[in-house]
């Protein structure tokens, strides 16, 4: 029986097992018919993982075949760096190493940045659903101090459990600065978000993880002259806070953790007061005002005071996420409109008293720019304990996705 002379639910069925098993070679079954060739290289190519000594290969392919473009959703580069012995380096080997790890990192990424810039014209990014990731490695590191819970006693692994903290050195090594040198000058962070997104982009999210744990063994441990002091507070530039705040008018949907502080997203909006958020539906944003401190309670206020100022600009608002975690505490300001009903929500380990001026703030938020009725008001406890800021994320039950749900579970298994 010719497959074409089936029912088309049937061929559909088959094709969708194909699909899911994945059997060696099944990339081949495109060649069936053209049916079967749709289906098959759409999933084949919806997520790309590239590697440096294949571009040239990926290159040609896309070159070739401009229709296949536009079934690519995702582009992996993983730079694999060369491998390393567990002995501490010399300082000279050290600066050798660092420096040939930024040439290989800085080639791959021109090379790939070259590739994609001949795609301009095609309409794969006009959708504005390309996502690119970058990723470096070296086999070298699984196979001393950062094993992911093997046994190895000579590193500190005992049944899966690391039992001490490696040396500093070892975590310089794999967490080290890398100087990209590009053959031509990229525009730096802020100005790519401000001035080089695509106008047709309208949802944007953005996630700047980190590790308390190594930047606490970085804080202590004795550092080579040329290291510079790890901070273990995040570190933040409010020019990047304000590109974000003037690209926000023209989206959707926009989530920035710890890559910026909220109080300087709105400080921005409140010296342009002519601004209005027309399509804006979410946002969502950390502030490392959000904490448990005597201190940090005037800061708060000011920052919901100037948040519920700025959302009365923003007539499609439906939620509004202010919050922050770390080891040992999480806390979230949510604003939610549902139809014609609004509320805010302080959920958190700690509670924080709202100020008259905020309440009246978030009142005229629901009832003048959402008219709503009466705005209601609610605490709740978050009583579980809050290892790292992605028990954080997950206790807070935040109404918005901040981080992919993989690299939530990610963190959440490395502070067990």
């Amino acid at each position: 029986m010719k497959v074409l002379t089936l029912p088309a639910e049937i061929r559909l069925m088959i094709l969708e097992a194909v699909i899911q098993q994945k059997h060696p070679g099944w990339a081949s079954f495109a060649s069936v018919c053209k049916e079967w060739q749709f289906f098959i290289e759409k999933q084949n190519f919806c997520r790309l993982k590239l590697q440096l000594p294949y571009l040239d290969e990926f290159e040609s392919v896309f070159r070739r075949s401009t229709g296949r473009r536009e079934l690519i959703q995702h582009i992996w580069l993983d730079v694999e760096l060369p491998e390393y012995s567990c002995h501490l380096c010399k300082r000279i080997e050290s600066i050798s190493w660092s420096y040939r790890n930024s040439s290989i990192i800085s080639n791959g990424i021109w090379k790939l940045f070259r590739i994609l810039s001949t795609w301009e014209s095609g309409p794969e990014l006009e959708r504005g659903d390309l996502t690119l990731e970058l990723n470096a490695h070296s086999p070298s590191d699984s196979k001393h101090w950062f094993k992911n819970n093997w046994h190895d006693t000579q590193h500190d692994w005992v049944n899966g459990q690391q039992i001490a903290n490696p040396p500093c050195s070892a975590v310089l090594r794999l967490f080290g600065s890398i100087n990209l040198r590009f053959k031509e000058d990229l525009p730096h962070f802020f100005q790519l978000v401000q001035n080089h997104l695509p106008q047709s982009l309208k949802r944007v999210s953005v996630f700047e993880d980190f590790s308390e744990w190594l930047a606490g063994i970085l804080q202590t441990g004795q550092f080579v002259p040329w290291q510079p002091q790890v901070e273990i507070s995040r570190v933040v530039d409010p020019r990047i806070a304000a590109a974000f705040a003037a690209r926000s008018v023209d989206l959707e949907q926009l989530s920035v953790a710890y890559m910026v502080n909220a109080e300087d997203f709105f400080g921005r909006t409140a010296y342009n007061s002519s601004w209005t958020w027309h399509h804006l539906k979410s946002l969502a944003l950390t502030s490392q005002f959000l904490r448990n401190t005597m201190q940090s309670r005037k800061g708060i206020d000011d920052l919901l005071y100037l948040a519920g100022i700025t959302a009365r600009r923003m007539p499609k608002l439906q939620t509004l996420a202010l919050w922050n975690g770390i080891n040992g505490e999480a806390c979230a300001f949510i604003y939610h409109r549902d139809g014609g009903r609004a509320s805010i929500i302080w959920r958190g380990t700690w509670d924080m008293q709202l100020s008259p001026r905020v309440v009246k703030t978030w009142q005229c938020v629901a009832t003048e720019t959402h008219s709503c009725g009466a705005l209601q008001i609610s605490k709740q406890r978050v009583h579980t304990g809050i290892a790292s800021h992605g028990d954080a994320i997950h206790c807070l039950d935040l109404p918005c996705p901040v981080v992919a749900p993989a690299s939530l579970w990610q963190i959440r298994k490395e502070s067990l």
